[in-house]
């Protein structure tokens, strides 16, 4: 997963010519001066290095006694990468037998 950052100023140059509505500036700053693919290459990189595991969300979540916490990775169908999420259920929704 941190390797496809690598593939997007290639998918940046690919796309932009069918991005509407039509602007000679895109142009520029895709081709002339390459600002934009590389600001995305640069901003997958970062999101990358930022994802949090599993084990650091659950981590995150001891303090918070309230709720019950749930976190997990779920496989993106048709690749090999995870998404990791978590979810927290506030104990007072609960139904209780009283």
């Amino acid at each position: 997963m941190l390797v496809s950052f690598l593939f997007t100023p290639v998918f940046v140059i690919l796309a932009t010519p069918f991005i509407k509505p039509f602007r000679v500036k895109r142009l520029v700053w895709t081709y002339l001066i390459p600002l934009v693919p590389l600001t995305c290459w640069w901003d997958g990189l970062v999101s990358a290095c930022r994802a949090y595991t599993v084990t650091e969300m659950l981590a995150m979540t001891d303090g918070f006694v309230d709720f019950d916490w749930k976190a997990d990775r779920v496989r993106i169908q048709g690749t090999t990468a995870h998404l990791p999420y978590l979810v927290g259920i506030p104990r007072s929704s609960r139904v209780s037998n009283s």
